[in-house]
């Protein structure tokens, strides 16, 4: 199986289908498929790791952040950000009202980062966060197309239901794509760990 292009994946789809008739909604299946993937897939392709200078009470998000996974200052010692709810850091905000320094906290309103206190410098941060996959829409291919061409494929397939209705092979397209997903999130697990030394088992007696 190997389509790893926008427009190679419209035409497979197109003809597992085969139905003429739906060849103009094959971009909105692979888009909720996409959709489906950027909440369901943990592994490490989805993490981006980035470097950022806080100098000022707020920062914008990094294209196609969809969470953080950690958030450090580097500072000596290196010092982690304590997320807080909106509601939350209102309230801290008001407790550093006194004036600027070292951040300690942060909050995510709309598309930015709003820090407490608020920075008197500049400040390295390292923020590991999760990222949505680059829209094929847009790019023609991304890594996921490229390594796991059935995620798309089969995504695209089991969204295609409310336009085939008692099509006979639904079921298993839903059920290969949940096990495609599953395969994937358990090969990044492994792969997380993968580099990491077995643990020595301590003898007793």
């Amino acid at each position: 199986m190997s389509f790893a292009s926008y427009a190679a994946l419209q035409a497979t789809i197109a003809d597992w289908i085969n139905r003429a008739d739906l060849t103009v909604r094959i971009p909105d299946f692979i888009g909720l498929a996409e959709a489906s993937l950027n909440r369901r897939l943990k592994c490490r392709q989805m993490t981006e790791l980035k470097t950022i200078t806080i100098s000022a009470e707020s920062y914008a998000v990094p294209c196609g952040f969809a969470g953080v996974e950690s958030f450090r200052l580097n500072t000596n010692p290196v010092s982690a950000l304590d997320f807080r709810n909106v509601e939350e850091f209102d309230d801290v905000a008001l407790d550093a009202a006194c004036g600027p320094g070292v951040p300690r906290y942060y909050t995510i309103s709309g598309s930015k980062f709003f820090f407490s206190p608020t920075p008197d410098g500049e400040y390295q941060a390292r923020i590991r966060y999760r990222a949505r996959l680059p829209k094929l829409a847009e790019n023609g291919t991304n890594w996921l197309l490229e390594e796991h061409p059935d995620a798309y494929l089969y995504g695209a397939l089991a969204h295609s239901a409310p336009f085939l209705k008692d099509d006979d092979r639904l079921p298993m397209w839903v059920a290969t794509f949940d096990q495609v997903l599953r395969d994937i999130n358990l090969d990044g697990s492994r792969q997380a760990v993968g580099g990491r030394p077995a643990a020595r088992v301590k003898r007793i007696g």
